[in-house]
């Protein structure tokens, strides 16, 4: 038998959503399932991922991050199976907009362990990546 030889250049780990949604609150506003209130007016937006992805950062008690625009932002409610509600930095932001949750944006980067370690509350990143369901976060090769 042959065995396909592959050697890879450069390892790739990405997860990214798109922007679906967009909108100002005021302080004082409970948003999401969890209800999590605001402190000032923010600009929030929702991305379409959630537990049912395997996307689980209610797991830790430490602030979750994305990136957005090449900037670190705050994860704002999470307890959707399907959705998960960020803070936007600003409101420049519209629906479309790419966010990252592990990969790198400009000169921000959230790696796998950083998020395994400190926003989802486990040092095992065969579990956090065995949590990221086939059967709905498509799955792209990228030869470079």
């Amino acid at each position: 038998l042959q065995f396909l030889q592959f050697t890879p250049r450069q390892v790739l780990h990405a997860l990214k959503a798109r922007l679906a949604n967009v909108k100002k609150v005021t302080a004082g506003s409970e948003i999401g399932y969890g209800r999590s209130k605001v402190e000032k007016d923010t600009h929030i937006g929702t991305i379409n991922i959630g537990h049912a992805d395997g996307y689980q950062p209610s797991r830790s008690k430490n602030t979750t991050y994305v990136l957005i625009g090449g900037k670190r932002t705050a994860v704002l409610d999470h307890e959707a199976m399907n959705q998960t509600i960020i803070e936007l930095p600003d409101h420049h932001y519209q629906v479309g907009d790419e966010v990252v949750i592990v990969g790198k944006q400009g000169d921000e980067e959230i790696t796998l362990a950083e998020i395994c370690q400190g926003q989802m509350g486990t040092t095992n990143l065969t579990r956090f990546t065995a949590q990221l369901h086939a059967t709905r976060l498509p799955r792209l090769l990228v030869d470079r």
